[in-house]
């Protein structure tokens, strides 16, 4: 082996078959090799890891940063929706407010109602009116039902018969003539007919 450089702490031997390399030591390593040290090489992988965490870090902030801005629309949209429920909060206790003001007007109005009809039942006009009354409640009834069911009527009350719809007491009083004695039944096709034609008039 040939000695060919000495760099201050190593010495450095060729051997003979590569003795076309000895040429290349004649100048020492200098800043035309573009060489670099051990420590800039560590110093540029940590610059580029720093890099990397902070392109990491930078995207993390703006999905963060997003993320906040949604957080903070629902909450502006929540405290929308407080405010409006608020409002009809207040709306519906002013309206139930009302709604007792006239549910006690109305409860002082039908104790008033009550009061003034316990004194109309009392009084000596309405306990001597109550003939008039009834003759003007049945007549009112004769015109509207007519003789056949007033009839009816009074028949199955003295009997303890189950009322009928007026369709039917009209259809059942044919029966209940014939149930009759022949003189009742005359008679009560008698006024049978002359109702009718009291109506006829009348319309």
């Amino acid at each position: 082996y040939d000695f060919v450089y000495f760099d201050g702490l190593n010495r450095y031997y060729l051997s003979e078959e590569h003795q076309d390399l000895k040429p290349r030591f004649r100048v020492p390593p200098n800043v035309f090799d573009d060489f670099v040290t051990s420590r800039e090489v560590l110093l540029e992988t940590q610059m580029h890891e720093a890099l990397a965490q902070s392109r990491r870090t930078e995207v993390w902030a703006k999905e963060l940063s997003t993320r906040l801005d949604l957080e903070v629309k629902r909450a502006e949209d929540f405290h929308q929706r407080v405010v409006s429920l608020e409002g009809i909060r207040q709306q519906l206790h002013a309206r139930n407010t009302e709604l007792d003001v006239q549910v006690g007007q109305l409860h002082r109005d039908l104790c008033d109602r009550d009061e003034e009809l316990t004194v109309i039942y009392g009084s000596l006009s309405w306990r001597l009116t109550v003939p008039v009354r009834w003759v003007g409640l049945q007549l009112r009834l004769l015109h509207e039902y007519g003789w056949r069911t007033r009839l009816d009527h009074l028949y199955r009350r003295l009997l303890g018969i189950p009322e009928l719809s007026p369709e039917e007491a009209i259809t059942d009083a044919d029966q209940m003539v014939s149930d009759l004695s022949p003189l009742a039944a005359r008679l009560y096709r008698r006024m049978t007919l002359s109702s009718q034609t009291k109506s006829d008039e009348i319309s």
